[in-house]
């Protein structure tokens, strides 16, 4: 319990207690976000590689055919050239 010559002491105490909380409230949402910031970046990630994978696979199973095709594509002009 304060008394009246600490009152300043007191009040001083709790103000900075109670910006303290908010400001750990802040850190707590902004610690939030980021982390589902950095989720929906691993999924893209994740989703990235399945695509690559998918890729790799198909070219590993028709490199005569993904060659053809990019022989096709690298002898056309710049401007044509939307492979």
């Amino acid at each position: 319990m304060c008394c009246s010559f600490a009152l300043p002491f007191c009040a001083d105490f709790f103000f900075k207690s109670g910006l303290k909380s908010k400001l750990s409230k802040q850190t707590i949402a902004d610690l939030k976000a980021a982390v589902r910031t950095a989720k929906d970046k691993q999924n893209a990630a994740k989703e990235e590689c399945k695509k690559l994978e998918k890729d790799m696979d198909e070219f590993k199973n028709n490199k005569d055919g993904k060659i053809n095709e990019l022989k096709v594509c690298f002898h056309q002009p710049f401007a044509e050239n939307v492979c």
